[in-house]
């Protein structure tokens, strides 16, 4: 039978200090289930965030002296919530930058499923991960607030944790920390994207049967490229999966006649979409086949996204070049499509006989 009553938990999590003192007198008979250690666990985090900067200070010490308590119990998972805590106590410390690093990898673990305890609430350590990674990532040090700014690229499709990363990258944050929030925002569009272009798929295979094998080859090779453009082993497999894009898209296309006008540009912004992440994230081989496939497509879309790359890379580096060099050929390409055509050839050879007999 759990001995933590549910009552003392929300006193926690309020910061109430008969609820902080039946707190420390239960953990120090150390006579408490796994789960009471955890309950315990989530009450004192709960508490940590909700407490007031402006309230006691003796509330928020005996809060984190609860959790050096509990820290002495053992639990598998105990060190899990020792990092939260150090999160939430230090955030500023010199060493708060290796508990940001391992929350995040924590964090994967409990969504893929590995984390299993009996009485372990993984949405509920979820949610405390996220406000202890968003504190850090306010009040820390620089090297703490690059990490936690990297682990918050697993909550992707939450949009407070998205507009915290868009005001690192907007107001004068380090260097280090910047780059980690624009590379936590890149990885969410393309995990975004990613999950888009899966449900498009079934979309399309739902409504356009006679295209179904189209769209298998064509979205499997779109899934490769969002799934591992940035992994090095595999880009001689994201090479291959770029130019069957690129020749499946421009080159083939669905069945005549089967699509409406919905359908095709479904099919194009995921295109699109894949070769952009190839060429901003792939290895040279890979940025040199999507640069071809964007210069075949150039639409307005992948022009004004490659203006930006181009304006936001550090001058002379190797993107930024490669995105000039695609945005000039799809410019002379719009360019030679406005030229009317050249005459048949016929007209041109009458054109050019000349008229009478030539005198000697």
């Amino acid at each position: 039978m759990n001995r933590v009553e549910n009552s003392i938990l929300e006193g926690l999590a309020k910061g109430d200090v008969t609820a902080i003192a039946r707190s420390r007198i239960i953990v120090e008979s150390k006579v408490l289930s796994k789960q009471d250690i955890l309950h315990l666990w989530e009450g004192v985090i709960a508490g940590m965030l909700n407490y007031d900067d402006n309230g006691k200070a003796w509330t928020r010490k005996q809060l984190v002296n609860l959790g050096i308590k509990l820290g002495k119990l053992p639990h598998p998972l105990g060190v899990m919530y020792e990092d939260l805590l150090v999160l939430t106590a230090y955030p500023g410390g010199p060493t708060a930058y290796a508990p940001a690093i391992k929350t995040g990898a924590n964090v994967v673990r409990v969504k893929e499923g590995e984390v299993r305890e009996r009485g372990f609430n993984a949405k509920g350590y979820l949610e405390m991960a996220r406000s202890c990674l968003l504190l850090a990532l306010k009040k820390g040090s620089a090297d703490t607030k690059k990490y936690a700014a990297a682990s918050l690229r697993h909550f992707e499709y939450d949009k407070e944790v998205k507009e915290a990363l868009l005001h690192v990258v907007k107001n004068g944050e380090p260097k280090n920390v910047k780059k980690a929030a624009e590379e936590s925002l890149a990885h969410i569009r393309v995990n975004r994207e990613g999950a888009t272009a899966l449900g498009d798929k079934l979309l399309l295979m739902l409504n356009y049967p006679p295209n179904s094998m189209y769209f298998e080859y064509l979205y499997n090779a779109i899934g490769t490229v969002m799934e591992s453009a940035d992994v090095l082993a595999k880009a001689t497999e994201v090479e291959i999966a770029v130019k069957q894009i690129t020749a499946l898209h421009t080159k083939v296309g669905p069945a005549e006649g089967t699509f409406n006008r919905e359908g095709l540009k479904i099919i194009k912004e995921d295109v699109e979409n894949a070769l952009l992440h190839a060429f901003s994230n792939g290895s040279r081989e890979v940025r040199t086949e999507a640069a071809e496939g964007l210069k075949e497509i150039a639409s307005g879309r992948v022009e004004r996204i490659l203006e930006k790359i181009a304006g936001r890379s550090v001058p002379g580096n190797e993107l930024r070049h490669a995105a000039v060099g695609v945005l000039k050929a799809i410019q002379s390409k719009r360019f030679n499509e406005m030229l009317p055509p050249p005459p048949p050839l016929k007209r041109m050879r009458k054109a050019q006989k000349p008229k009478g007999r030539l005198s000697a």
